[in-house]
């Protein structure tokens, strides 16, 4: 069992009893909200057009991305096909070339 400390409970009731607000706390309080009310909003993206602005910025972005990327695999698979004709065109050179050399090897 916990035991409780009575000066430490004494000074927490009289801690959170309670209290009046001071002479014309509501009143400041109400001046303070309608003035931030009337203020615009402080910050860049408060402005609706600069908004769209950055939204159109970040589209553009993924965009062009988008395109490069899709630039660099096209770039790619061209690349390739012109490896595999290269290599198709060396070997059919290479078994021409073969089959010149094989019958006067064979027929000796």
């Amino acid at each position: 069992m916990v035991d409780f400390d009575p000066e430490f409970e004494q000074e927490l009731r009289e801690g959170l009893r309670p209290r009046p607000a001071p002479t014309g706390f509501s009143n400041r309080v109400m001046l303070r909200v309608e003035k931030q009310a009337s203020r615009p909003p402080l910050g860049f993206l408060h402005l609706p057009a600069l908004r769209w602005a950055l939204a159109g910025i970040l589209i553009l972005a993924v965009v062009i991305g988008g395109y490069r990327e899709l630039q660099r695999r096209l770039a790619g698979e061209r690349a390739r096909r012109q490896v595999l004709l290269a290599l198709h065109i060396t070997g059919s050179t290479l078994q021409a070339i073969h089959n010149k050399i094989e019958p006067s090897n064979g027929g000796d």
